[in-house]
């Protein structure tokens, strides 16, 4: 806390921002009611903050990215149209203009002006986090560390930064600088007290995307590095954590997360046990997915997936309480696009997300902030096949933070290309 502390008493307006952003993306609990809905805060507060972005800039110099968003947005208004849910619709698009555009906006427009200390300032964000969900796991207000998230395994996802930076110092060699020492300390304590198995997968898919990408974009010299920490990685891995847990595991501890990692490696039927430890999430992809069958080219509408399941008769719905799939998202975030919007939604969705990743390959050997966003938002987009939904902020806060990197990037490499590139970003 004391170099989070030092660093934002005499912080640039850019890193106070990052800080500011990181905390507001976060507010994921905290909801305002309206006419029988309900909207998230950081939702309102992010809109404020586009207004008042869109009246001092007047025009916002993102336009490949905006048009095929409002490609995607005159789709799920179609859709909404169609499936007869106008009103639940058209709030559902504006609630969704102001996620995958205006945020990315305001992220962009303000982190622009120095996007790696905007993006310190985001890290020192989610150190504090954690910091706090310790303190209230301490004083008994939550049982495991989850602070302004609905559940451990949401905080996990928007740490997902956190996570591919401390694998980018750990190839880098650089896990014992101060610094980075508070933010190791800050993940070991994350784990602790939050008991995650979902965070633990998310960890090891940001080491492995970090070093893929670390090995792709650098020299010799970083891929040797990469080679090695990935040996030493596995080294940790098979023959010190795994005889850790044979030794634990004659105690018969309850730890969540212990008897997760315990289960799986003892486990004669591994597959089985992940898809038994998954719970209901496999069911609910599979009646997703039925109901995009049967709504294949229109969809339910945005924002009507719930209501819709539950005026629909499926086999699903016998099973066990703890499987039933009732009255719950999609979860899969693809399937709940496609059965939301039906196919071309499912497609213009799509055509946004390749856009933003094909987009920014070039730049991933010119900044290890932007190598660590480009890995986190890869390792988002092959989570989300198990977690959340599409309309989580703090992705899209780091659609926007890549995209102010991307400018500064290409503002330093001035080739024909990077020239192009800077008329398209503004």
């Amino acid at each position: 806390m004391t170099t989070i502390g030092r660093g934002l008493a005499s912080a640039p307006k850019t890193l106070v921002w990052g800080f500011v952003i990181g905390v507001l993306v976060s507010l994921d609990v905290v909801n305002v009611s309206y006419i029988g809905y309900h909207f998230k805060l950081s939702i309102l507060l992010f809109f404020l903050l586009g207004m008042l972005v869109l009246l001092k800039n007047f025009v916002i110099k993102l336009p490949r990215y905006f048009f095929l968003v409002a490609v995607f947005l005159v789709l799920s208004l179609t859709s909404s149209i169609l499936a007869k849910e106008l009103l639940r619709g058209t709030l559902y698009v504006v609630y969704t203009f102001i996620v995958l555009y205006l945020s990315v906006v305001v992220v962009y427009t303000l982190s622009k002006e120095n996007p790696k200390k905007f993006f310190q300032g985001y890290i020192y964000s989610l150190v504090a986090q954690i910091f706090i969900a310790v303190l209230l796991v301490l004083l008994g207000i939550h049982d495991r560390a989850q602070f302004l998230y609905y559940e451990p395994s949401y905080f996990a996802l928007a740490l997902t930064p956190l996570f591919a930076f401390l694998s980018l110092n750990a190839i880098d060699v650089k896990m014992l600088k101060p610094s980075t020492f508070v933010y190791l300390l800050s993940v070991f304590l994350f784990f602790f007290f939050s008991k995650s198995a979902n965070g633990l997968l998310i960890l090891f898919l940001s080491f492995f995307v970090v070093s893929f990408l670390t090995f792709f974009s650098s020299g010799l010299k970083r891929k040797r590095n990469v080679f090695l920490s990935i040996t030493a990685m596995t080294f940790l891995a098979f023959f010190i954590a795994a005889p850790a847990l044979v030794y634990l595991r004659g105690y018969g501890g309850d730890d969540l997360l212990l008897s997760s990692l315990q289960k799986l490696i003892f486990s004669s039927d591994k597959l089985g046990f992940l898809v038994e430890r998954a719970g209901n999430r496999l069911n609910r992809i599979l009646l997703a997915m039925d109901v995009f069958k049967d709504n294949a080219f229109v969809g339910v509408g945005p924002g009507n997936y719930i209501n819709y399941i539950k005026n629909i008769d499926h086999n699903l719905y016998g099973v066990p309480a703890w499987l039933n799939p009732y009255g719950l998202p999609a979860i899969n975030m693809y399937i709940e696009v496609a059965a939301a919007t039906g196919v071309f939604g499912l497609f213009a969705f799509l055509l946004i997300l390749v856009s933003v990743i094909f987009g920014s390959v070039s730049g991933l050997r010119f900044s290890a902030q932007y190598l660590v966003l480009f890995a986190s938002i890869v390792v988002f987009l092959v989570a989300i096949n198990f977690e959340s939904s599409y309309l989580r902020l703090y992705f899209w806060a780091w659609v926007g933070m890549l995209f102010s990197m991307k400018r500064e990037v290409f503002q330093n490499r001035l080739t024909p290309r990077s020239m192009k590139e800077r008329v398209e970003l503004g």
